[in-house]
């Protein structure tokens, strides 16, 4: 699948996304707490406003579960971010994609990058768990 986004310079850009096969039923999203019980009712919608991008997408972002280091970076903001786990499970039709996005980890050197973009919106019955980080 061909992806077409505009680069911060505007000029337009086109990705071959590569789509991942995934191995475990959870995947994780990072987000600002004060957005958690409108996810709990709504679920994670395309078009919702980003804080991490810095080149808005009408896509979701996630990680898999792994025990590599490479999820760090899901967890280096602060008190008032959580984490959202999503059970693929409940959405199966969902495709998601190699987030070419992502910045590698230096802690994750020859490892697979983690992180998977979706352009479907997750259903709130695919919200497992919300964990607020402290």
């Amino acid at each position: 699948m061909k992806y077409t986004f505009k680069g911060l310079d505007g000029t337009t850009n086109e990705e071959t996304l590569v789509e991942v096969i995934l191995t475990k039923s959870l995947l994780l999203h990072a987000t600002p707490r004060d957005r958690s019980q409108n996810i709990l009712k709504e679920g994670l919608l395309i078009g919702m406003p980003t804080t991490k991008s810095i080149i808005p997408q009408e896509a979701i972002f996630l990680t898999e579960v792994s025990d590599s280091p490479c999820t760090n970076d899901l967890f280096r903001y602060y008190n008032d971010w959580c984490v959202i786990v999503v059970d693929t499970s409940k959405i199966p039709n969902h495709k998601f994609y190699r987030d070419f996005f992502a910045q590698p980890n230096m802690d994750n050197i020859g490892k697979e990058n983690k992180h998977v973009m979706c352009f479907e919106n997750i259903p709130a019955k695919a919200i497992k768990k919300i964990a607020e980080l402290n």
